[in-house]
């Protein structure tokens, strides 16, 4: 399922804290795993500052060649667990980079680390992480926190039926068989998305009934694997997913994501979005 994986670092303390599910995924699913450092190509920047260009560019093979000792190191910490490593270091612009490798290598899985949630930055910059997410074609992992030993005994799976919530139902299945662990179907009646004249009705009981009969037709899961449902009713979908996920101690949370961009996510956002700013929980997400 995940015969390439890339972890992009940036060598700092923040990144290193998705090794613990790096190294359980690729020992799962025996993964070769592609470390990449991007070297932040601020040309433009540099030539207004420094008048001599020859400066800038001892400046970035000096860059270059720190990376390329940093990676060989992390590179063997990987090869004495016994996990398959290659690395690689590139000038550019670290999101479009990052992408552009992903492309070009045909990866299976990205890996990321995400700091925390900032609307302001995020809405006026964004941080490489978010770009990658917002603009990969493929599946990426977004772990929040560190787990020296992290395990994956509880799935959950957000759905509001829609086509790429089913395709992160299969994924999430599949997740179920490798490590063995329970999948957990989740639905949230939100409030948000009734209109006034709706409201009465979403504050019924027979439309939890509804939901749940649903889901148990729409989304049958596989005898060999635990399948839990569940509905619940909430005010805003993305918050009601992270708290459901602590409060059950999830593993991981697998969402889809439409990977819609502009103006309509400034306007809308996703609930996708709102989950990766303030789970404490790994995410994955399927687009």
């Amino acid at each position: 399922m995940y015969k390439k994986i890339l972890w992009p670092t940036d060598f700092s303390k923040n990144s290193r804290k998705v090794i613990p599910y790096l190294k359980l995924f690729a020992n799962a699913f025996g993964s070769k795993i592609y470390i990449l450092h991007v070297v932040n190509q601020l040309r433009d920047l540099y030539l207004s500052i420094l008048a001599d260009p020859e400066f800038y560019q001892i400046a970035m093979d000096k860059a270059q060649q720190d990376a390329t000792k940093k990676l060989k190191s992390l590179g063997k910490r990987f090869l004495v667990s016994g996990l398959k490593t290659e690395t690689f270091v590139t000038l550019g612009t670290p999101y479009h980079e990052i992408i552009k490798f992903a492309e070009e290598k045909k990866i299976d899985l990205i890996f990321l680390h995400l700091r925390g949630y900032n609307p302001l930055e995020s809405l006026l910059v964004g941080s490489t992480s978010k770009r990658v997410i917002h603009h990969s074609k493929g599946q990426v992992m977004v772990v929040t926190h560190q787990k020296r030993r992290p395990t994956i005994k509880k799935i959950l799976v957000p759905t509001d039926f829609s086509e790429i919530a089913e395709r992160a139902i299969t994924v999430g299945i599949r997740l179920a068989k490798t490590f063995d662990a329970e999948l957990h179907i989740l639905h949230v009646l939100e409030l948000l998305a009734y209109d006034p004249a709706k409201a009465k009705r979403f504050l019924r009981e027979k439309d939890i009934i509804h939901v749940e009969r649903e889901i148990k037709k729409r989304l049958k899961g596989p005898k060999e694997i635990n399948v839990k449902r569940h509905v619940i009713r909430r005010f805003e979908a993305g918050a009601a997913i992270c708290e459901f996920a602590e409060q059950k101690r999830m593993s991981l949370i697998v969402m889809g994501s439409h990977g819609r961009s502009g103006i309509e996510k400034i306007l809308l956002g996703s609930v996708t979005d709102k989950v990766v700013g303030i789970s404490k929980v790994p995410i994955l997400i399927v687009k």
